[in-house]
């Protein structure tokens, strides 16, 4: 990967008790306003579900930071969809954010991230051309 192609990235921990006493006190209206139905499918059928939708929160915070606009400044959570982690994990986005990616010439969100018990790492790079695996 070339570094000239990174344009910005981000970075978030969360605690994901937290994450789990939102999961509890709002249910599904807190589920269903931060994730797509695919990430709740996905997190909800794994044993670690608590820290498997912290981390995805934190996924979305690293995003957010890596386009450079706030969480709650006209943006739906559920614009950016963070995948399984069975691919590459490219971070999808639409609606608003995915005009915005567009309109600062990113085309691609690369994401990394992970979990304990108690807390979950979210990370973003931003890059202007599509990331290409370095030859040996």
């Amino acid at each position: 990967m070339a570094d000239d192609n990174v344009v910005s990235m981000g970075t978030a921990v969360v605690e994901c008790a937290r994450i789990g006493q939102l999961i509890q006190r709002h249910e599904e209206r807190f589920l269903r306003r931060v994730f797509t139905d695919k990430e709740i499918r996905y997190c909800s059928s794994r044993r670690a579900s608590m820290q498997q939708y912290a981390a995805r929160w934190a996924v979305k915070q690293a995003a957010f930071q890596a386009l450079g606009v706030a969480a709650h400044r006209g943006v739906r959570w559920t614009e950016i969809e963070v995948p399984d982690g069975r691919g590459p994990n490219i971070v999808e986005l639409t609606g608003t954010l995915g005009r915005l990616m567009q309109r600062k010439k990113i085309s691609c969100l690369l994401a990394s991230w992970g979990f304990c018990r108690s807390y979950a790492v979210g990370f973003v790079l931003a890059f202007s051309s599509e990331p290409q695996p370095r030859s040996q």
